[in-house]
């Protein structure tokens, strides 16, 4: 043991000594107790399912594709309907317009044609003398 000048505590400052090489101990009848096999497979039904994980997003990500596309089919539907009701409105609207005008004018040539015979009666009563 190495003392110092003033140590009074007994302190050893032996370096520790590794004896591994010399133990006794039954390492390699420990490692064969442990079955590899059963630890592999245990390991590989625990591991993470990359290949199911990745189906799935697939899946997910079609089902989101299809989803959008039934949504942009179904906007397109609605605007096409939409679309077709006023053009046929507008249609059905000039129609009438047309037929109002025309029947406007019908009314008028009537109107005009009554005035005229009322004159032309009017002018044979005072050229007959009133006797009609």
């Amino acid at each position: 043991m190495a003392r110092f000048a003033g140590d009074r505590t007994g302190t050893d400052f032996q370096p520790i000594q590794l004896s591994s090489g010399a133990s006794g101990g039954n390492y390699s009848a420990a490692a064969s107790a442990v079955d590899l096999g059963n630890s592999f497979s245990a390991m590989r039904d625990k591991a993470p399912r990359y290949d199911a994980l990745s189906g799935e997003a697939m899946k997910n990500q079609a089902a989101e594709k299809i989803a959008g596309m039934e949504a942009e089919a179904s906007v397109m539907s609605a605007g096409m309907t939409a679309y077709g009701n006023t053009s046929s409105a507008a249609l059905q609207a000039r129609g009438q317009i047309e037929a109002a005008e025309k029947a406007a004018e019908a009314q008028k040539q009537s109107s005009m044609f009554g005035a005229v015979g009322g004159i032309i009666g009017t002018g044979l009563k005072l050229f007959t003398g009133g006797m009609g």
